[in-house]
């Protein structure tokens, strides 16, 4: 499920007013504004500080709403989520299928036969170009996504040397692509009902119906993530899937 984000407008700047011949009328009307503002304010900062003492945050995002959420040069910029969801980022080389049932309940990520009623991740997407390539970047869990994904269908070990080849050619700027964990590529999925085709965000490609994964459930089987059916399998190394690369984004980003 996404989040769709307002985009920002730059107001276009306005000519100073021109000065009036009564100055004394001018100066009344700015002391009843500044008498209003000054209530106002009174009113937000008694209100602030009991909300203050009431150990709760919830009238923040009021008050930044009122001060603007632009910069002192109303530039915008892509939001960080306060409270991002952390998914793991080291791969399982034996993950049986109990512990994949598991993750699914415990991360209320959808599945088709397991998770059903579960909505997915609410996702913060943004689209980036960089360098030439797409990316999607979801703020939510704090990853950078390929859009699109490897050109056809490839083998397992084949996914490690497409990544590879990412990282050597530093696509789209970064040399620290890998192939996402269960539970990344699980924060994808969505009801089909809401999307079409795919259980999968239309801000992504659609060619790319099913994912290798970095978790194996044994030596020769690693899971997949199936859009097309909303949930995810054990497969034989041989077996032939795409791959959507996946990377961590640092706080500097």
């Amino acid at each position: 499920m996404r989040k769709y984000k307002s985009t920002a407008v730059l107001d276009k700047p306005q000519e100073p007013a021109p000065a009036s011949e009564n100055v004394d009328a001018n100066h009344a009307g700015f002391v009843q504004k500044k008498q209003r503002f000054s209530w106002r304010q009174a009113v937000l900062t008694g209100v602030s500080a009991i909300a203050v003492l009431a150990g709760t945050l919830t009238l923040v995002p009021h008050l930044r709403d009122l001060t603007g959420s632009h910069g002192a040069q109303g530039a915008s910029s892509r939001p960080i989520a306060s409270r991002s969801l952390q998914l793991r980022t080291k791969p399982i080389s034996k993950l049986p299928e109990e512990e994949v049932r598991r993750m699914v309940k415990e991360g209320s990520f959808f599945h088709q036969a397991w998770n059903a009623l579960s909505k997915g991740v609410r996702h913060d997407y943004e689209v980036m170009i960089l360098h030439g390539d797409t990316l999607v970047v979801d703020a939510a869990t704090n990853l950078m996504w390929q859009q699109a994904g490897s050109p056809s269908l490839i083998a397992y070990e084949q996914a490690d040397a497409y990544v590879q080849k990412l990282n050597a050619s530093a696509h789209g700027g970064f040399g620290d692509w890998r192939l996402p964990t269960i539970e990344e590529a699980f924060s994808l999925l969505e009801e089909k009902e809401s999307r079409g085709d795919l259980c999968l965000d239309p801000i992504f490609s659609r060619q790319r119906w099913a994912i290798w994964t970095a978790d194996k459930e044994s030596k020769r089987e690693a899971w997949v993530i199936s859009f097309d059916r909303g949930d995810c399998n054990d497969y034989d190394a041989n077996y032939v899937f795409y791959v959507r690369a996946v990377r961590s984004m640092n706080a500097a980003e």
